[in-house]
């Protein structure tokens, strides 16, 4: 075997050195020496191959490439790493570089389809959720509201990227927070968590917080779900919060792992609400299994939402008043560890991998993602001008670990495009188009690579 590996390498560099007219005219004594079928199949096997090699450079032979690009490996003729790596970024598939800072920061360079962005990571921030307070003189503030209750406020310093946080305090009874939001027109804030009481009784919750330097935070009660006991499911409770133009409020509640209650027309679980703080709340829209994203589009006047599917499935909805949108009734999903084609998935009335009885989503992906928070990049975005109009949506499953940039054009989703920027809890989008995002181990803030495009 090691003679027939030295003669094909040896076959593969004559072949990028010289012509196949000086192949053929070399080998051909040595064809005419070799009377039979085996001389003849050994001189047109070494002639395809010198021909390969030689025609590597000319795209015409694919079998060539992979032997050639395994010689430039061996012979130290492969480009380093780095090398690799920025060749990825630049075709928008991978990271160019990371570096340690000496604060202990981490930056890094991504390259996308229209923009090369600059990521820069803050560890040890606790993971959470995020409502933007003011974008002035270079200063990007925001309230943070932990998984645990803390509620915190950071200051950003853009140009010279310095980040400052204080703990205001900690808001009661908070078993997983869900949501932290700024209402733009009165600027009170509000939180939405799921509480257990003494009973191990389950809901969601929706505060009114009022941050009182020194003291506690005083909460005010807006809304609270009815509870379910257990067995139940911590991570499918929702709890996003938006706002209309008219100063309505929704709030997406989830089916706490309850597909009855989902079911159930009565029940708030698996619901998108719409209320008035002091006026009560009520049913928008039906069908939800675990809504996890909530925009209120002021440009089309839309309500948009994202929310887990079973085993894939994932969806993109836009949210119209009184329609149902299929769980627990059915998705593009599957039910999890089941053979999609076993015959018991159709005598549960679940349609599984089809959607003709409700409202359709926009946009579904399989294998899910792991959907999270949805966001809009602002007309006036001079961060990232070639994704105005375009919407980011955070994918948490380990397959995608990216922010996705998505383009609706007609409720339609045309475009889809992974951004590797990592596990994404929740993320904003400040004025100016620059991305303050969430992560387990720390707040990302992402920024364009300036006078640089991928």
């Amino acid at each position: 075997m090691s003679w027939l590996v030295c003669g094909l390498w040896f076959g593969v560099v004559a072949g990028m050195r010289f012509s196949v007219r000086e192949i053929a005219s070399t080998l051909r004594p040595i064809a005419t020496a070799r009377r039979g079928w085996i001389g003849a199949i050994v001189v047109v096997a070494a002639v395809s191959f010198f021909a390969g090699a030689h025609n590597y450079r000319h795209q015409n032979w694919p079998f060539a490439r992979g032997y050639y690009a395994d010689l430039r490996k061996a012979v130290g003729l492969a480009p380093p790493a780095s090398v690799r790596r920025a060749q990825a970024a630049k075709r928008g598939q991978g990271e160019i570089q990371t570096l340690t800072l000496a604060d202990g920061t981490r930056e890094f360079v991504l390259g996308t389809m229209l923009h090369r962005v600059k990521a820069r990571l803050f560890p040890h921030f606790p993971e959470g959720h995020i409502a933007p307070l003011a974008d002035e003189d270079g200063v990007f503030s925001f309230l943070h509201f932990t998984r645990d209750g803390a509620v915190s406020l950071s200051l950003l310093q853009m140009e010279k990227q310095e980040l400052s946080t204080r703990q205001l305090g900690i808001v009661k009874g908070v078993h997983r927070g869900t949501d932290i939001f700024k209402a733009p027109d009165t600027n009170k804030v509000y939180v939405s968590y799921v509480t257990i009481d003494t009973k191990t009784c389950v809901s969601l919750k929706l505060d009114e917080i009022v941050i009182q330097e020194p003291g506690p935070i005083e909460q005010r009660p807006v809304f609270q779900t009815s509870c379910t006991l257990p067995p139940y499911g911590l991570n499918h409770g929702g709890g996003r919060i938006q706002q209309d133009s008219t100063g309505r409020m929704f709030l997406t509640v989830g089916d706490f792992w309850k597909s009855p209650l989902a079911a159930d027309e009565n029940s708030s679980f698996g619901k998108i609400l719409v209320g008035k703080p002091g006026e009560g709340f009520a049913i928008y829209s039906r069908g939800h299994r675990n809504p996890q994203g909530l925009l209120w589009d002021a440009d089309t006047q839309t309500l948009l939402e994202t929310e887990h599917g079973p085993s894939g499935g994932d969806e993109i909805n836009i949210i119209r008043e009184n329609l149902h949108y299929g769980w627990p009734h059915e998705t593009y999903g599957t039910n999890y560890g089941a053979d999609p084609e076993d015959v018991y998935l159709a005598d549960v009335g679940v349609s599984y991998g089809r959607h003709d009885r409700y409202t359709k989503p926009i946009f579904s992906y399989s294998p899910g993602i792991g959907i999270g928070q949805i966001r809009k990049v602002p007309a006036d975005s001079f961060e990232f001008p070639n994704w105005v109009g375009s919407y980011l949506i955070a994918g948490m499953a380990p397959r995608s670990l990216s922010l996705y940039r998505v383009v609706i054009v007609d409720n339609r989703v045309v475009e889809n495009e992974p951004i590797r920027l990592g596990r994404i809890r929740d993320f904003v989008v400040a004025p100016t188009g620059v991305i303050v995002a969430s992560r387990v181990d720390g707040l990302l803030v992402v920024r364009r690579d300036r006078g640089k495009r991928g």
